[in-house]
């Protein structure tokens, strides 16, 4: 999760993850959220990310509180399955 780069929601993301080319079985497969400091991840640990697949999301314009975003965001994927 990134409040500064982020290209889309996590809510979006987590909706095309499920829902891509119609595949029914997306739903099942293993997501992996990453979590970084309140102060946000930095320029070395976005490039990081992406160069690992991840793609930056957020949930909002607000900044939270690391215990708040992981529920929010834990939330978020049990809806989506």
């Amino acid at each position: 999760l990134d409040n500064y780069e982020a290209t889309m929601s996590l809510a979006s993301a987590l909706a095309a993850f499920c829902h891509q080319s119609g595949d029914k079985a997306a739903a099942a497969r293993p997501r992996v959220l990453a979590f970084g400091p309140e102060r946000g991840w930095g320029p070395a640990d976005r490039a990081a990310l992406r160069a690992a697949g991840f793609t930056l999301c957020s949930l909002g314009e607000r900044v939270l509180r690391l215990e708040t975003a992981v529920v929010a965001a834990l939330a978020l994927a049990g809806i989506e399955s």
